[in-house]
């Protein structure tokens, strides 16, 4: 069976995920067991992702992100380049954008 897992993500907000899980498909998987705080290790929480211009949707991020470098190497090789095709194999961004002097 497929579940949905974010992989390298920023969450901003007061909840990270919330589903609405009328048939009960999640209810029993452990991973997405919010109260178990063994799953959400090395999380980067509370600090700001300084996204470029987020009110126009533009998502790429500053020099002083908190996102730089903090991607799970492991799952950044499942997802090797970023949406505009830069290389994210090497000390890899969470977000859908690498960070680039050019961001």
């Amino acid at each position: 069976m497929w579940y949905p897992v974010p992989v390298s993500c920023v969450f901003q907000g007061y909840h990270l995920l919330q589903f609405n899980d009328n048939n009960g498909q999640f209810g029993e998987n452990p991973s997405y067991n919010f109260g178990d705080t063994d799953l959400y290790r090395n999380i980067v929480l509370n600090q700001e992702p300084n996204f470029f211009n987020r009110s126009k949707n533009q998502l790429t991020i500053h020099d002083n992100s908190a996102a730089i470098d903090k991607a799970d190497p492991d799952a950044s090789l499942s997802v090797p380049i970023d949406i505009l095709g830069m290389d994210r194999t090497q000390n890899s961004d969470l977000g859908a954008y690498e960070f680039t002097d050019n961001n």
